[in-house]
């Protein structure tokens, strides 16, 4: 009995915490107002439309993104060190050349070149996401030896209706037509001199 109890008092406070959190539609997400334990959900699937396998393929450069969904990431606000959550996007990749395999990611548990994807704009139709190609490692200020060369990914849903076939924008950004490290705050206009294998821009149709 005693232990029925105290399982009976662990599943209370489980769900207490889970009821803790303060449940925002992810696409209502803004940078001036966030709130300790907020959690961006994706309650309407917003996300869901990017979810799945795409693949470029024009005879010389196939490639092959799965992009997946995770729910409820922890995440800390930069600037007041507030604990909040998001639904985030996350993916692995293959690239072949000339039928030469450059990258292959997609067997890889707990590794995604692509993610961080949260802040959806164009009437929820495009997503923004970092994005590492190599395994080169950087130092700057803020992210002291973080690892990866970084940029950003910006990815544009893209439904085919007269075909019934959906499809992907892929378009890399860059900083003053050069490849940044990364379009955060902190590290803007820090030039990322690795060459890039994938193109930077195609257009990826769903599997």
């Amino acid at each position: 009995m005693k232990k029925i109890f105290l399982l009976s008092i662990l599943f209370i406070s489980v769900l207490e915490g889970i009821a803790q959190d303060n449940i925002i539609p992810l696409e209502q997400f803004s940078v001036d107002a966030i709130s300790l334990n907020d959690y961006y959900k994706d309650v309407n699937g917003v996300l869901d439309k990017f979810v799945g396998t795409w693949i470029y393929d024009d005879g010389t450069t196939y490639f092959k993104v799965v992009i997946q969904k995770k729910e409820r990431i922890s995440a800390i606000n930069d600037w007041d060190n507030t604990p909040i959550y998001f639904d985030q996007l996350v993916a692995n990749f293959e690239l072949r050349l000339n039928g030469l395999t450059i990258y292959n990611t997609l067997n890889s548990t707990d590794n995604y070149p692509i993610n961080d994807g949260y802040k959806i704009t164009n009437l929820n139709r495009k997503i923004k996401l970092f994005y590492s190609e190599t395994d080169n490692s950087y130092t700057d200020s803020f992210y002291n030896n973080f690892g990866l060369y970084r940029s950003t990914l910006s990815l544009t849903y893209q439904p085919d209706l007269s075909n019934n076939v959906d499809q992907l924008l892929w378009n890399r950004i860059t900083f003053n037509g050069k490849e940044p490290i990364d379009t955060s705050n902190y590290l803007i206009g820090q030039q990322d001199s690795t060459p890039y294998q994938i193109p930077p821009n195609m257009l990826l149709t769903k599997q």
